[in-house]
Formats: C-alpha cells, structure tokens, sequence
C-alpha cells in the first residue's frame, strides 16, 4: 500500500503510524473522490453507537 501511495522509507521513518493511515486516506480521496466519500459512510455507520 505504501508503494501505491508513493511514500518512500524515509517518509515512513519520520511519520507516525497514524499519519502514515490518513495519508493513505487522502491519497485514496484525492485518487478517487466518489469511492472515498461511500466508504466514509460505511465507516461512520459501523462506529455508530448502539441502543439496544
């Protein structure tokens, strides 16, 4: 994944593992917007709390 996203060895030794995930987040909605914006639903959907 961090080849598709261009980011080199030295990147990732000076990024954090949660910078190195929204990278590849915004890599992926800049590539393509539309599956980017269905997938953001999914996943608030799946964090939404429960009531039951």
């Amino acid at each position: 994944m961090c080849k598709i996203c261009e980011l080199t060895k030295e990147d990732l030794e000076n990024m954090t593992v949660d910078m190195v995930f929204k990278y590849i987040d915004e890599y992926a909605e800049y590539k393509n917007p539309e599956a980017a914006k269905q997938n953001k639903v999914i996943q608030y959907a799946d964090e939404a709390p429960s009531y039951v």
